[in-house]
């Protein structure tokens, strides 16, 4: 009698292992996909979440409208990694612009200079992250959280250098939530303000500082 069980061995087809991406394919790929997030972005800054559509994201990327679904499996996936993405960006330039600065109120004029030189440079992030805690609320919250940590961490090492007087540690997060705020509307006036110019931001800076100096009791 034969042998059923080699037989049906025998019967069984093999499934061939999936190939290995290279590490050129992978280079390419992220590429790719970048590229789509900063297209979606462009296109919310011109219409909104509600009028970020594949086909027009596809259109400002100009990349065919089936390669979408290689790097995002639908729209939603897309909306809750822009944001995160390119928000990680901006927080290694601003980290990178920042390196090396000694003493609280000279970061502190760095890193408003510096948010008004990205959100010239990248207008669609104001808009991006005012709109993304209705549209992609696990992206803005995502993208909240690594702003106030990195905040945080920069406010407690001026605290512990005495740089900080009359705050306890515990307190870091929320002088980081006000500060974040104020940053975040003068942000907004950059954005639509069409006056710009660098005595512009200079004025701006220097209230700025001003308040974070003296309050709002400055004499």
């Amino acid at each position: 009698m034969a042998d059923d069980t080699s037989h049906n061995k025998q019967l069984v087809k093999k499934t061939a292992a999936p190939k290995k991406r290279t590490a050129r394919q992978d280079t390419k790929g992220k590429a790719t996909r970048l590229r789509l997030l900063r297209a979606a972005a462009k296109v919310i800054a011109k219409h909104g979440y509600p009028g970020c559509t594949i086909s027009r994201v596809t259109a400002e990327a100009k990349i065919a409208h089936g390669t979408f679904y290689f790097h995002f499996p639908s729209q939603q996936a897309m909306f809750d990694e822009i944001l995160p993405s390119l928000g990680e960006e901006m927080l290694h330039e601003a980290a990178e612009a920042l390196k090396g600065i000694d003493g609280f109120l000279e970061l502190e004029r760095r890193g408003v200079e510096f948010i008004f030189d990205h959100v010239t440079k990248y207008p669609y992030m104001y808009r991006l992250l005012t709109e993304s805690e209705a549209h992609a609320p696990v992206a803005f919250h995502r993208q909240m959280n690594s702003m106030l940590n990195a905040y945080v961490k920069s406010l407690t090492r001026s605290l512990h250098a005495e740089e900080i007087t009359g705050y306890d540690e515990d307190e870091m997060l929320v002088l980081a939530t006000i500060l974040l705020g104020a940053r975040t509307y003068l942000m907004m006036k950059c954005r639509y303000d069409k006056s710009k110019d660098s005595d512009y931001f200079s004025s701006m800076t220097a209230t700025y500082l001003k308040f974070i100096k003296y309050g709002v009791n400055a004499k």
